[in-house]
């Protein structure tokens, strides 16, 4: 009886384990569309994103605009958005560029709040 309950014991957790795998690949299997498409939804005139990086569960944008006004509306959009919604992109980082003074880098980062994407 003890052997027949360790057994079905494991096989309880080697389900569990096995979908917990099968629902990580499952997401991993949509790839980076949903994210392309819904930063798509959001075209900001003035506003041009030049890296996007998913890794990790933390989703990082890095760009450039000449009026930094435009970037709380874009933060504002994107977690609006039901699709970048799950990343709160609370880390934002502003520079200035060396060479051209009038233009601003920005980089907007999540917490890792998720699985790998």
């Amino acid at each position: 009886d003890d052997r027949i309950a360790e057994l079905e014991t494991r096989l309880e957790d080697g389900e569990s384990e096995l979908n917990e795998i099968s629902g990580l690949m499952l997401e991993r299997s949509t790839g980076f569309a949903p994210i392309l498409d819904a930063l798509a939804r959001h075209p900001q005139k003035g506003l041009w994103l030049t890296a996007i990086r998913v890794r990790a569960g933390e989703l990082e944008l890095q760009g450039r605009t000449i009026d930094p006004e435009l970037i709380p509306a874009y933060l504002e959009q994107l977690a609006d958005d039901a699709t970048l919604s799950q990343w709160s992109l609370s880390t934002v980082r502003l520079e200035r560029d060396p060479e051209l003074p009038e233009q601003l880098n920005f980089t907007l980062r999540s917490n890792s709040t998720r699985g790998d994407a």
